[in-house]
């Protein structure tokens, strides 16, 4: 597996090696700008469902940076959020390695430095994201964001408060790739990517 950068640089023999690019793996790149503001025609859609969201629940949200220590209660969150996704969910094998995956980050957060955050409404968690930056593209790298789905508005909320908060002069926010299911692709698409950081299957011939 290569990025295009790789891909140049190695400037491979097409005789001795089959370069394929895989569409389901390229990462979607957006304006850091825009997605913190979420001004413009295209994306006012998303703009109203963040008011929305502000409106109805008034005094009963708070974002807030989580930490180690708050893992437990992440735990339980994954797992209401997972009983709500494994019906519509397209491969459910594919939702549990998510899971595990979260549950290996958080017990190992302190290792990997990286911000986290959470909304709570009434007191509870309902959504929960982490990133990490890239400082030599100057770019945000979104690896999780998990809300209710059925809060209307809650994940253009966690969405834009992350950037505002922890990556507030990022030029470009990366939010990785759709691994091929047509519904994430759809709701990525829907931010109105600015590019993608593309990534290529590099096999040797025989």
């Amino acid at each position: 597996l290569a990025d295009a950068e790789a891909v140049e640089y190695l400037n491979l023999d097409p005789e001795k090696f089959e370069v394929t690019e895989l569409d389901d793996l390229k990462d979607y790149l957006y304006d850091g700008n825009a997605m913190r503001t979420l001004a413009g025609k295209k994306l006012h859609k998303k703009k109203n469902r963040l008011n929305g969201f502000l409106k109805t629940y008034e005094g009963r949200y708070e974002y807030r940076r989580i930490c180690c220590s708050d893992r437990q209660e992440v735990w339980q969150f994954m797992e209401k959020w997972r009983q709500q996704k494994v019906e519509s969910y397209e491969n459910e094998i594919s939702l549990d390695y998510e899971v595990a995956g979260i549950h290996d980050i958080l017990k190992n957060c302190s290792a990997f430095n990286v911000p986290m955050a959470g909304v709570y409404i009434d007191g509870e968690l309902k959504a929960f994201t982490v990133g990490s930056l890239n400082e030599r593209e100057n770019m945000a790298v979104i690896h999780i964001e998990k809300a209710d789905p059925e809060i209307n508005g809650l994940y253009q909320f966690i969405n834009q408060q992350f950037l505002v908060h922890e990556f507030p002069d990022v030029a470009l926010v990366n939010r990785e790739d759709d691994v091929g299911m047509p519904g994430l692709r759809k709701a990525k698409m829907s931010y109105y990517p600015v590019d993608f950081a593309r990534k290529y299957s590099v096999k040797k011939k025989y």
